[in-house]
C-alpha cells in the first residue's frame, strides 16, 4: 500500500490526485485540494484490489466530482472529509458489482451542484453520520446494490433528501433526518416517521459557512441516533 498525507494540490487539469491500480491498503489523508475551476476531479481512484482509507481531506471547486471512486473491490473507508463547491457531486462511489463492505462515515458534503453522495453497485455498505447540505441534486442516492444501510445521516436543503431506486434492494434507512427539501424519492419516500427517521430542522450552528455542529440542548437530532452496527470510530 501507500500513504499520501498532508499535501496541498491545486489547479491541476484532469484530477488533483489520481490513483490507478495497486495492492494493499492505501491511505489518503489530511490533504487539501482546490480545483480552482480547472477541469477534473479532486480525487479519482480506479481499479484497485483492496480498499482505501480516505480521511480528513478538504476538497473544493472542481469541475466534476469532488471524489470519484470506481472499480474497488472491498472495504473502502471514507471518513471525515469535507467536500464542497464542486460542479458535479460530492462523492461518486461506484466500486463495481464486487464492491462490498465499505463504510462512508462522518463526511460533510455541501453546496455541490450535483448530488451529495451517489452510490451504485455496492453490497453491505454502511453510510452513517454524514451531512449533505445545500447540494443541487439529491443529498443521498442509492442507485443499485444489495443490503446497504443508511443511519444517522442528515440531508437538508438539497434538491431532494434520500433516494432509493428499485434496483437497490434490501436497503435499510434508520435514524436519518430529511428537512427543507423536496420529498424523498423511490422506496426511501416513506422513511419519515419510521425506524427512528425524522423530518425536523437539525439546527446547525452556521450551515451557510460549513459549520454543522448542532445547537446544544435544542437540536432534535442531538442524542437521537443509534450506535447499532457502528464502531466507536464511526
Amino acid at each position: 500500500g501507500y500513504r499520501i498525507v498532508n499535501n496541498v494540490f491545486s489547479n491541476n487539469t484532469g484530477a488533483n490526485l489520481t490513483i490507478f491500480g495497486g495492492v494493499g491498503v492505501q491511505v489518503v489523508a489530511g490533504n487539501r485540494m482546490d480545483g480552482g475551476g480547472m477541469t477534473g476531479y479532486g480525487i479519482l481512484i480506479q481499479n484497485t484490489n483492496r480498499g482505501a482509507v480516505i480521511s480528513n481531506n478538504k476538497i473544493k471547486s472542481h469541475t466534476t466530482h469532488g471524489m470519484d471512486i470506481q472499480n474497488y473491490y472491498i472495504s473502502n473507508y471514507i471518513v471525515g472529509n469535507e467536500i464542497f463547491s464542486n460542479t458535479f457531486g460530492g462523492i461518486n462511489f461506484q466500486p463495481s458489482a464486487r464492491g462490498k463492505s465499505s463504510r462512508i462515515i462522518r463526511n460533510r458534503i455541501h453546496r455541490n451542484s450535483g448530488n451529495g453522495i451517489l452510490l451504485d453497485a455496492s453490497t453491505n455498505l454502511v453510510v452513517a453520520n454524514n451531512v449533505a447540505f445545500g447540494n443541487g441534486g439529491r443529498g443521498f442516492e442509492m442507485r443499485a446494490g444489495l443490503s446497504n444501510r443508511f443511519l444517522n445521516n442528515i440531508a437538508m436543503s438539497n434538491a431532494a433528501g434520500f433516494t432509493n431506486w428499485a434496483s437497490a434492494t434490501g436497503t435499510t434507512w434508520s435514524y436519518n433526518d430529511s428537512f427543507g427539501q423536496a420529498p424523498n424519492i423511490g422506496t426511501a419516500a416513506a422513511l419519515a416517521a419510521s425506524n427512528g427517521n425524522i423530518s425536523a430542522d437539525p439546527m446547525f450552528s452556521n450551515a451557510a459557512t460549513g459549520r454543522f455542529r448542532v445547537r446544544t440542548n435544542t437540536s432534535p437530532v442531538l442524542d437521537a441516533g443509534t450506535t447499532n452496527g457502528l464502531t466507536a470510530y464511526d
